[in-house]
């Protein structure tokens, strides 16, 4: 077999063997064999050799170009090391130029790459950091980094930086076939291990089981905790299995029929998730994932509507359990999910590169940092915000900042967050010349000077303006403020509406704000019983009270429509409203998806407002949202018959319009608005560019 190209694979698994038939052209050399690889057959170019026979087979293939392990893979270091630099060696005997090329996906820090969880002595990391960069830059001519937090750990190596690289996003390409989802199902695909997350889960599941009768838990795969699972699944068989060790296909089969994958991967010494393949393969079947932030995806993955839990803490089964009851409830529609995928594979476009002969260095895709400042009342419209970034070309990167009502202290409290994080930010944007984009301003006006003090002068920044006229007490929004704020004009305004873009014009004379759609992210559910009853439509007011609320509206439309609807309102401060069922309460995310669903119609009776964020969220669920006509709702439809005026009976009308409503209509509706969207924030991405196509 003539070809240019060798590969080394420690450990082959049959995913190696689909990337050797789609990939470079390449004899693949195998060290051993992995437990998923029985029932998938080897094809052309493919043996196993030990580390002498490699060395041998150096000295006589034609190949030009070796691909090794990466070399942070510690434990197979000095292997990578003695290949590397043996097919190097080999090259001189033979008067050739022989290049060596890396995929590069460890994203663990390298203190614990080196002294695992306990960690190991400053200097000894040191010395082992310069040992591994310098051999690197001695043996390396290319590497491809899977993510960029791969990049960013192997920026910790001296002399790695000058190494040809590129940064690619190791995302799969959509299945050609789609295979239909058992509404409910949720699968785990992976080794039964602790490090798997599989006791978590367990711990877990039970929650589960109680907020969703019906749902369902496949487990696939060998392992220590095997033995463990299975007596625990057959507890309660109805709603849970263990398969135990399938082949590939099997277990692809099993994958691509449920609705959910769950990796809730944790750390164990030296390892870390990197990817997952699971991830990718549910991922290019379509389906809603929920994994933990250990992840080299978890950034894509958390701005593109899927699940991603914090691992730390006893309270980790706990979060666990809300998120898996969060997909399995509203899973991402898996057209929507596969448009967010690349046309080619991450790993094969990486692959082309590395092999290539001739190239430059890669550039990476635009950075972005988010910077949510109210950590839990914007999360989901931040999933949004980062997910539209991401299509049209960015490297997002999300930096959580919690307001006092999710972190508890003072408002001091959470400016010291802010400005920490603003540090934080700025080493990166200096570094990757990333922009940064602010979703709320903790200080009004007052954030620009603050933001162009904190970050400097040669970082782009965007600042988000929901309400240029606050609807509730803020600080920093008076006269003073204002021109203050004028400070650091270099800092750009963005706002969701027209109504915000010409009040913050009149607020601030000579200002031009940059007016992008507020980001939506389709979601399609399982056909949910409203809670009204047969006959009885559903209409829910959700949120908190504010003096800008119609109290007069709901009363009146509590007079007409109390005898034939259920009308309830579900949110703090609200006082009492003839003809409403009133529950005073704060209503957390999971709740909030489950009570639009279960509606006929979400009512937004505001007096002003600027945009809606539960307007935007129950379309995305496919309950059509009832607003003033005029406002920022008018943007969502193309008519007008769930939009009302000033009469009670026109609000009426749309109520009976939209109850009347088929929820897919709605969601296409949505799927509508999140194009317009993504075209929007691409060209304000990148200028002058042509906006990604969005299928």
């Amino acid at each position: 077999m003539s070809v240019d190209s060798v590969r080394i694979v420690p450990e082959l698994r049959a995913v190696h063997i689909e990337r050797h038939r789609l990939g470079t052209p390449a004899e693949l050399l195998y060290l051993d064999t992995n437990y998923d690889l029985p029932g998938t057959a080897l094809t052309e170019g493919i043996r196993r050799v030990g580390i002498p026979g490699a060395l041998r087979r150096f000295l006589s293939t034609p190949a030009t170009t070796l691909e090794v392990p990466e070399p942070l893979w510690i434990r197979f270091w000095p292997q990578h090391a003695l290949l590397a630099g043996g097919f190097k060696v080999a090259g001189l005997l033979r008067g050739r130029r022989h290049r060596v090329v890396t995929y590069a996906m460890e994203n663990n820090d390298l203190a614990t790459l080196v002294g695992g969880r306990r960690g190991a002595p400053r200097r000894l990391v040191a010395a082992a950091a310069v040992l591994v960069g310098a051999v690197a830059r001695l043996t390396l001519d290319r590497i491809a980094f899977a993510t960029a937090a791969s990049r960013s750990t192997y920026e910790q190596l001296p002399f790695v930086r000058g190494i040809e690289h590129t940064v690619g996003l190791e995302l799969p390409a959509p299945a050609r076939a789609v295979t239909a989802a058992v509404p409910l199902t949720c699968v785990f695909v992976g080794a039964m291990e602790e490090r798997k997350g599989v006791r978590a889960l367990m711990a877990a599941w039970p929650a589960v089981e109680d907020a969703l009768p019906g749902a369902r838990l496949v487990m696939v795969g060998p392992g220590p905790l095997e033995a463990e699972a299975t007596a625990w699944a057959a507890a309660a068989p109805g709603s849970r299995r263990v398969t135990g060790r399938l082949p590939h296909a099997e277990a692809g089969d099993v994958l691509r029929s449920a609705t959910v994958l769950v990796a809730p991967s944790v750390p164990d010494g030296r390892w870390k998730e990197q990817v997952g393949l699971p991830i990718k393969e549910a991922l290019a079947a379509g389906l809603t994932v929920v994994t933990t932030d250990q992840t080299g995806l978890a950034d894509w993955l958390r701005a593109h509507g899927h699940e991603v839990v914090d691992h730390h803490g006893s309270s980790f089964p706990d979060r666990l359990a809300r998120s898996l009851v969060r997909a399995l409830r509203a899973p991402l529609h898996r057209s929507r999910v596969r448009a967010d995928l690349p046309e080619q594979d991450g790993r094969l476009v990486a692959d082309a590169w590395l092999h290539g002969v001739r190239g430059r260095r890669a550039q990476c895709n635009r950075d972005v940092v988010v910077v949510n400042t109210l950590g839990g009342a914007l999360e989901h419209y931040t999933r949004g915000l980062a997910g539209a970034l991401a299509h049209a070309g960015g490297a997002v990167s999300v930096v959580r900042v919690d307001e006092p009502s999710t972190a508890g202290g003072s408002a001091l409290g959470w400016i010291r967050r802010y400005v920490a994080a603003l540090w934080s930010v700025r080493r990166t944007a200096r570094r990757t010349d990333a922009s940064i984009v602010v979703t709320w301003p903790v200080l009004g006006h007052l954030d620009r000077p603050l933001l162009r003090c904190v970050l400097g002068r040669g970082v782009d920044v965007a600042l988000v303006m929901h309400d240029p006229r606050p609807l509730v007490h803020a600080r920093g929004y008076g006269v003073l403020a204002r021109r203050v704020g004028r400070l650091g004009r270099a800092v750009r305004f963005i706002v969701h509406s027209a109504t915000a873009d010409r009040t913050l014009r009149a607020e601030c004379p000579g200002e031009a704000p940059d007016v992008l759609p507020h980001p939506v992210v389709p979601r399609a559910v399982d056909a949910v019983p409203a809670a009204g009853g047969p006959g009885r439509p559903v209409v829910r007011v959700l949120g908190q009270y504010k003096p800008d609320r119609d109290l007069d509206l709901l009363a009146a439309v509590g007079r007409r429509l109390g005898a034939t609807h259920r009308l309830e309102v579900v949110g703090r401060r609200w006082p009492t409203v003839p003809g409403w069922d009133v529950t005073d309460g704060f209503v957390p995310e999971e709740r909030l998806d489950e009570l639009m669903v279960t509606a006929d119609v979400v009512l937004v009776p505001y007096k002003r407002f600027f945009q809606s964020g539960v307007a935007i969220r129950a379309l995305e669920l496919g309950t059509p949202a009832v607003g003033p006509a005029g406002s920022s709702i008018g943007d969502l439809y193309p008519d007008d018959r769930f939009l009302a005026s000033d009469d009670p009976e026109s609000w009426c009308r749309a109520i009976e319009a939209a109850t009347a409503a088929d929820p897919a209509e709605v969601i296409a509706l949505a799927r509508s608005a999140d194009q317009r969207s993504k075209r929007a924030w691409a060209r304000w991405l990148a200028p002058g560019e042509d906006a990604p196509a969005v299928s």
